[in-house]
């Protein structure tokens, strides 16, 4: 899992400029936020990308990060309470399909349904794009 979070590039920190070094460590916030929430499904890659880990955190935050962004724009009218119960319920259900993903699926090997986290990806990043704007 920490290999998957990891934003810093080893190419970068051996050989690059002083200047790729700090952009690097200044955009290592954001990347780390992407990857904890952003199911990433990458035919180039081995096994399509496949985490068990990281795609069960995924789950979990990004029904989380779907509550944040609409909240974030309608923060007026909501009250704390609402908010606290919506934040709750998006855990519940991020934590419910983390557990079947961690019922269904393997370590080593991708499930069925890998493919269909793409748009789980799409949804979320969509979202932060919201979020940012």
């Amino acid at each position: 899992m920490i290999e998957f979070v990891n934003p810093i590039n080893d190419e970068i920190i051996k050989g690059g400029s002083l200047f790729d070094k700090v952009l690097m460590g200044l955009r290592s916030p954001a990347v780390i936020g992407l990857r904890v929430t952003v199911p990433v499904v990458d035919d180039a890659r081995a096994q399509m990308g496949w985490n068990k880990e990281a795609l069960m955190c995924q789950l979990i935050l990004a029904p989380c990060v779907l509550v944040w962004s609409v909240l974030m724009h309608r923060l007026g009218g909501v009250s704390p309470a609402n908010a606290y119960i919506s934040y709750a319920v998006a855990l519940v259900l991020g934590a419910m399909a983390a557990s079947c993903v961690h019922i269904t699926s393997r370590p080593s090997q991708p499930p069925g349904y890998q493919r269909y986290m793409a748009i789980v990806g799409f949804v979320v990043a969509t979202a932060w794009i919201y979020i940012m704007a």
